[in-house]
């Protein structure tokens, strides 16, 4: 999660990164993240439920084929510095 411990306890190699998250820099300690990990870092806690749905897109992240994509829940994407995440929320009524 946000910059405070590595991911897997892993901390022996893992290093700080600087990402975006929705344009705002962000600095984690971690090489990897998960789905849930990107919406707390754009919207903090999020009440649980089905009221609430998220897209996570990402670019320029650490990883093969594809370095860019989109994130559902129970993926993670491993990341590098300027690794940059768009994350959308939207409320049903």
């Amino acid at each position: 999660m946000p910059s405070n411990a590595g991911a897997h306890g892993d901390e022996a190699h893992t290093k700080q990164h600087t990402i975006y998250v929705n344009t705002n820099e962000m600095v984690v300690n971690t090489d990897t993240l998960s789905f849930a990990d990107v919406v707390a870092l754009a919207f903090g806690a999020v009440p649980p439920g089905d009221d609430t749905l998220f897209t996570v897109l990402f670019h320029h992240a650490h990883q093969k084929p594809l370095a860019e994509g989109k994130l559902v829940p129970g993926q993670r994407v491993t990341i590098k510095d300027r690794t940059s995440f768009d994350v959308t929320r939207i409320d049903r009524p």
